[in-house]
């Protein structure tokens, strides 16, 4: 492990949403799946209460001559899955506009309780404290999103992490373990075991993140 540690920043949901077009083909066993989106512009949301959505396109938006029609030389067919979808853009610093996906390393937020999917698979640690926050997510050096308050993997399917402090201040315990034995994981202390407060070590197992 080498480097210096990446400290958490915290960022801001704004009231504006980027739109995507998307078409995917249905996996099949034996044959690629593909799946490709193009951003098509923003909409203006004030109020709007989760991180974005998706549904099926009306029959006049699916005349919009921007929807994808290929994807590594497979012609996307009329059957093929059809998708409008979109997604919150956040802020840093009150500078750039960006989704989860795009957002740096160290990015961090908490969810608030209307966004459902962030309350499933909660720990018992975190359910001790579910009265006072919502749910804490981190960017992590690989480029996934972790929760320290969801069940952790390899535990007795109710525990997870002790977290104190607050965002973007807080300590994680044990270790984070991100697709572990993959490459492209993480592996690596948040806060603790000589990491600053608030910040993410380098990856304890070598990796270049």
């Amino acid at each position: 492990m080498s480097g210096e540690p990446y400290p958490l920043r915290l960022i801001t949901p704004t009231d504006d949403f980027e739109i995507n077009l998307r078409r995917y083909s249905p996996y099949q066993e034996g044959r690629p799946w593909h799946s490709v989106s193009v951003v098509i512009g923003k909409e203006h949301r004030p109020g709007y209460p989760y991180n974005g959505d998706g549904r099926d396109p009306t029959p006049e938006e699916r005349e919009d001559p921007r929807w994808p029609t290929e994807h590594e030389g497979y012609t996307f067919v009329d059957t093929d899955a059809w998708q409008r979808n979109s997604e919150r853009l956040w802020t840093l610093d009150g500078s750039g506009r960006f989704t989860l996906d795009t957002a740096p390393i160290g990015a961090c937020y908490e969810a608030p309780r209307e966004w459902h999917h962030a309350y499933t698979a909660i720990c018992r640690e975190y359910r001790a404290v579910q009265h006072e926050r919502g749910t804490y997510w981190v960017k992590l050096p690989n480029g996934h999103w972790f929760s320290a308050d969801r069940i952790a993997g390899n535990g007795d399917g109710e525990s997870g992490w002790v977290t104190t402090g607050t965002l973007p201040l807080i300590t994680v315990s044990p270790s984070i373990s991100n697709a572990p034995g993959d490459p492209t994981g993480y592996h690596g202390w948040l806060g603790v075991n000589g990491t600053p407060v608030g910040q993410l070590s380098r990856d304890l197992d070598g990796r270049d993140c």
